[in-house]
């Protein structure tokens, strides 16, 4: 069985924000670069993967994180979690295959696993890394960190980035 929580946003519909979660979830607004130039392509800090790893670098502290609503908001990218949802669900199958071969030798292997990856300007996903997981096996959970690069998602409002965080819990069937 394969369990699709609820989907975790660091950018929304509602409220854009900038950078990645700091005490009271609200986000930095240096981590997250402005649309416009080059650095419109590089996710944002807290995004990226270690060196040789799928791990997910740590977030950068956030003693001065700030919250960004209406017209200094249009400098990251907006999607509501009610078009990013159906898109990830429309791939469990997908999620469910890399589970399906740790099955084969473990049976019994169940737990979540929280990946997070960045949706770029273009809808593209660019970023993608492994921020937990239960199953403690490198190949399935390299195999779910690797599918969100081949997803595409409709370009986020106002352009920029969004960043989204997505647990999938497993349980043999």
């Amino acid at each position: 069985m394969l369990a699709v929580p609820c989907l975790l946003f660091l950018s929304c519909a509602a409220t854009a924000t900038h950078g990645s979660p700091g005490p009271q979830g609200s986000l930095s607004p240096a981590a997250l670069p402005s649309p416009e130039g080059d650095d419109a392509r590089l996710p944002p800090d807290g995004a990226k993967r270690l060196p040789s790893s799928i791990d997910c670098e740590p977030e950068p502290p956030c003693e001065d994180c700030l919250v960004f609503k209406g017209e200094k908001a249009r400098h990251v990218g907006i999607l509501d979690k009610e078009v990013i949802r159906p898109i990830i669900r429309s791939h469990v199958p997908e999620v469910r295959a890399c589970y399906n071969a740790l099955l084969a030798t473990h049976p019994d292997a169940a737990g979540k696993v929280m990946i997070k990856f960045g949706i770029t300007a273009s809808g593209s996903v660019a970023t993608s890394c492994l921020v937990s997981s239960e199953l403690h096996d490198q190949s399935v959970e390299g195999c779910i960190v690797d599918l969100p690069f081949s997803w595409t998602f409709p370009k986020p409002d106002g352009g920029g980035w969004v960043l989204v965080s997505y647990p999938f819990v497993f349980a043999p069937r």
